[in-house]
């Protein structure tokens, strides 16, 4: 995993696979609905 900032607001986080990809935006959905994680978007791709 490799996370890298893009412009002032936003980061992309690149990971090995389809499955980590997966995997890694379930726990950020799940973050976010607990209020441990404050952010507008997430978008997988």
């Amino acid at each position: 995993m490799r996370a890298l900032p893009v412009g002032d607001t936003a980061l992309l986080v690149e990971v090995s696979s389809g499955e980590e990809a997966q995997a890694l935006h379930a726990e950020l959905l799940r973050r976010r609905a607990e209020g441990s994680l404050s952010v507008r978007e997430i978008v997988p791709a």
